[in-house]
């Protein structure tokens, strides 16, 4: 059998953080941290873009499999040079903020969502908002299904939406990656915007948030390239 392993995509990524990529969210050499990364498809996506990826993901299973494609790709040395995989939780962020690590965009893909506790919760976006960079930017989606009735219902609290209106203010996604790049479909924040079609096996978010931290101290971002 032909083991040509660049002859097809071994994952399939979810269209939001494609269109990220596309939308110069991210870009090579960008440190990402993704939160929740369950099998590593958005991982190993980012990694093969050259961004510099620190994944993890509670379940020991979905971290194990995620390994285990990342090490049958260790023949694509960009992809094996840039992406760590582990086993952690919310307890994560506090070491990384610990560690005084900074990241030039923190992916969360439902995994906020889930936090039932809400100190839990406020201690988490604040995490957050001390592991980006200046400059950088916090991808949030959140899970509740709006209802027709009420388009913009998500499972944001009200708590919650006083802290990230605290912590964080609302970009555009942007078609380059410099700062006169024009901005487009823009997310308010607290609102509800519609996602791209559900890909790869995740569960589509009902809202997605492209925040920038804005008043936690940091330190400076990497430079973008033009």
């Amino acid at each position: 059998m032909n083991d040509n392993r660049n002859a097809f995509t071994p994952y399939e990524p979810s269209a939001d953080i494609a269109a990220a990529l596309a939308f110069g969210a991210a870009w090579p050499g960008a440190r990402v941290l993704e939160i929740g990364c369950g099998l590593g498809d958005d991982a190993l996506l980012l990694a093969e873009a050259g961004c510099r990826v620190t994944a993890f993901d509670l379940s020991e299973i979905c971290i194990a499999h995620a390994r285990s494609r990342h090490n049958w790709l260790r023949g694509a040395d960009p992809i094996k040079s840039k992406c760590t995989f582990s086993v952690g939780d919310h307890l994560t962020l506090s070491k990384l903020a610990r560690a005084n690590r900074t990241f030039d965009l923190v992916s969360d893909r439902l995994v906020f969502s889930n936090i039932g506790n809400q100190r839990i919760r406020t201690k988490y976006l604040r995490d957050i908002a001390h592991l980006i960079r200046r400059g950088g930017l916090f991808f949030l989606r959140v899970g509740s299904s709006p209802l027709p009735s009420n388009p913009v219902a998500t499972d944001l609290t009200k708590t919650d939406k006083a802290i990230l209106k605290d912590l964080f203010q609302s970009v555009g996604l942007r078609t380059g990656r410099n700062e006169t790049a024009k901005k487009r479909a823009a997310p308010i924040l607290g609102k509800w915007m519609p996602m791209l079609p559900h890909r790869g096996g995740y569960t589509p978010a009902a809202g997605a948030f492209l925040l920038e931290a804005k008043n936690l101290p940091r330190t400076s971002g990497s430079t973008r390239s033009t």
